[in-house]
């Protein structure tokens, strides 16, 4: 199984560098779980930044024909960890394709991108761009390992 997550920009806060370390590590005996971090550039408003993350984005899936985009976003569904790990298991096994996660730029999404593809919430309250990778990172181990049956999650 591959996982592959989109983010702007690198992990900068040393302490998080680590625990991402961690839980790719952790991720490992299940799934090669990909990082690919994408250069933020400066654009004129927020509406350029947005089409130009956009299309780097769009230019990034295309290598991946298979892949599954879900955004990550403020006002997208929030889901019990019993239910991301139901999710990564149909995209697997069932429709045979990739998850990619993509966490937003500084300037978030697209509009017609938030109606154009699945969107997830890590919850309700403003996270820094470190710290919701963590996040991600965490919650896929922990729907890996209810797929997997490890005693990790306790419900």
């Amino acid at each position: 199984m591959n996982l592959h997550i989109i983010a702007f920009g690198k992990c900068r806060t040393p302490g998080l560098k680590d625990t991402k370390a961690y839980y790719q590590k952790m991720i490992s005996p299940w799934a090669q779980c990909m990082e690919h971090e994408l250069k933020i550039e400066p654009q004129s408003s927020r509406h350029q930044s947005q089409l130009h993350d956009s299309r780097k984005i769009d230019t990034f899936c295309q290598s991946l024909p298979h892949a599954k985009l879900y955004l990550l976003d403020e006002d997208g569904k929030t889901q019990k960890s019993s239910l991301w790990a139901s999710m990564l298991q149909k995209e697997m096994d069932l429709y045979g394709r990739l998850p990619l996660f993509c966490l937003a730029g500084p300037w978030g999404f697209e509009p017609e991108w938030k109606q154009q593809h699945p969107r997830l919430s890590l919850g309700i309250q403003t996270l820094s761009a470190d710290l919701a990778r963590i996040v991600l990172f965490e919650q896929l181990y922990r729907a890996l390992s209810i797929c997997k049956n490890h005693p990790y999650h306790i419900e």
